[in-house]
């Protein structure tokens, strides 16, 4: 081929390549390109709008409080100069308009101060940057299936309305300092976590089906229900209600109690961590913490580790159980039990079982499963002897409280008696004792001891009562008269009921 031809062939690739460029590289704007003017008429966008438009594009705060001055808080955001609104439109056209959204840096966009009077509507809007809406004031926000593969937050804003976030899809999802009438964030997932912190949520908060990565927090707020039913937290949840001492790191005091006592709902939920308290907190029921009267409910949740708040100076104050008063464990499963705050506070697996014993028994209905998962988790941890007391507690409890016929009873009342269920099988040892004094009491004072030249009747005593010993075969072949052949009728008897239930003790049968 000649220069001329190749020179001919790369001229018609080079204009094919030309004409062909795809539109979008094509009309792709250069890095230092002029922000694009929000579209249509200028006149038909305020002032304050086209000014936020080139805040954002331009990579700096949308500082609407800065810009215009008035109140920061959006409890006094009737009192603000309008020049802090911005429309629904405006959103709009920034977030779903490719020749906008291009334009938002990698940054993100972050809006401070601003009163959305519509309805904040930005459902099923994706975007690949975080949103930060700070200090701002919503009259309804509706994010459902919004997609963000950034942060979210709306640290210090307010909502009138309603806040729903249903199937929400974000990194992380920061809501502290808000205020909210309630919030809907059911099957939402979020990857990294969430922060409900120094807040009020007046009305429900329903996070059904949720997933998150890492951490979900709720510290210093006010809440009333909190539905987590069939959640997914990786990481660790932890709430816990207003700082209450004093001093670094518990310096500033949260949102105080809306007066209603708090209700959580854990059904079935899948936790790494449950933390419900701490070095800054108070107890879990504390009347400005989460409300006398507050319920928790661990219905067939599954947690890896709990923990929970204040039980200080070893266990004085262990034993006044500070749990809600309305506790369901029917289900709950946890593996393993942790102390927290570098040693301060003292470790839950330390505590006596007359603690462990008492906060079970909050449950209202009787379940063998929270005390055989506590004890478990106990004993692991060397706790040995008080996983014991536990386990022989839930089945004290049973035969109370859930066994369904008087024959069931009786079975149950003769394992405590004779064996302690199996838990406490030195009690077997105490009972045949009792037997042989008996037994010789009886020789003794019937007169067949003295009769049959047996003066204390000791030997002939345990020959009767144990059946797996034989002391003389002479003494099976021995008639007695009158009601000392009656007793060691009742003797022998209960010799092998002793024997059958000690027996099914070391084999593990009756626990």
């Amino acid at each position: 081929m000649t220069q001329h031809s190749l020179f001919c062939s790369a001229m018609v690739v080079l204009l094919l390549g030309v004409i062909y460029t795809p539109r979008s590289l094509a009309q792709a704007p250069a890095p230092d390109a002029p922000c694009p003017k929000l579209p249509g008429n200028p006149a038909s966008w305020t002032d304050q709008e086209h000014w936020a438009w080139s805040a954002i594009c331009g990579g700096h705060n949308a500082d609407l409080l800065g810009k215009y001055g008035g109140s920061p808080s959006p409890a006094d955001s009737q009192h603000w100069p309008a020049q802090r609104d911005l429309s629904q439109r405006f959103l709009e056209t920034i977030l779903t308009n490719d020749a906008y959204r291009s334009r938002i840096p990698l940054r993100g966009i972050f809006i401070v101060g601003a009163r959305f009077p519509d309805e904040f509507n930005l459902a099923h809007v994706k975007l690949d940057r975080d949103l930060w809406l700070l200090s701002s004031q919503f009259n309804a926000l509706n994010l459902v299936g919004a997609d963000f593969s950034g942060h979210l937050d709306f640290k210090g804003s307010s909502v009138t309305k309603r806040v729903n976030m249903d199937s929400l899809h974000a990194d992380a999802l920061s809501m502290e300092g808000v205020h909210f009438p309630d919030l809907w964030l059911a099957t939402a997932k979020i990857a990294n976590l969430i922060r409900l912190n120094d807040s009020v949520v007046a009305g429900q908060i329903q996070m059904m089906n949720m997933e998150v990565g890492n951490d979900v927090q709720m510290l210093n707020s006010s809440l009333n229900e909190v539905i987590l039913r069939s959640v997914k937290i990786g990481g660790t949840l932890t709430i816990a209600g207003p700082k209450h001492r004093g001093g670094p790191p518990c310096v500033t005091q949260g949102a105080p109690r809306s007066g209603s006592p708090l209700s959580v709902n854990l059904t079935q939920a899948t936790i790494g961590t449950l933390n419900l308290g701490g070095v800054c907190y108070g107890p879990v029921n504390a009347a400005d913490n989460w409300g006398t009267g507050a319920s928790l409910i661990l219905t067939n949740a599954s947690v890896r580790t709990l923990q929970d708040g204040l039980c200080r100076d070893n266990e004085s104050e262990c034993a006044d159980v500070t749990w809600p008063d309305h506790l369901e464990l029917n289900g709950f499963n946890v593996q393993q039990l942790q102390g927290f705050d570098d040693g301060k506070e003292t470790d839950m697996a330390d505590r006596p079982a007359s603690w462990w014993i008492h906060w079970l028994n909050k449950q209202a209905n009787y379940s063998p499963l929270p005390y055989e998962s506590i004890a478990a988790s106990l004993s692991n941890l060397g706790h040995k002897d008080t996983a014991t007391d536990i386990l022989y507690a839930g089945k004290t409890r049973e035969l109370l409280e859930a066994t369904p016929s008087w024959t069931d009873k009786v079975r149950l009342y003769l394992l405590r008696l004779l064996i302690g269920f199996g838990y406490r099988i030195y009690y077997a040892f105490w009972w045949a004792l009792a037997l042989v004094i008996a037994g010789a009491l009886v020789l003794r004072l019937s007169g067949e001891g003295k009769r049959l030249n047996m003066p204390y009747g000791i030997a002939y005593s345990i020959d009767m009562a144990l059946p797996i010993i034989h002391l003389r075969e002479a003494h099976y072949e021995i008639d007695l008269n009158g009601y000392a052949r009656y007793y060691f009728y009742f003797h022998k008897t209960m010799g092998f009921v002793l024997a059958s239930f000690l027996i099914a003790g070391l084999a593990g049968l009756t626990k």
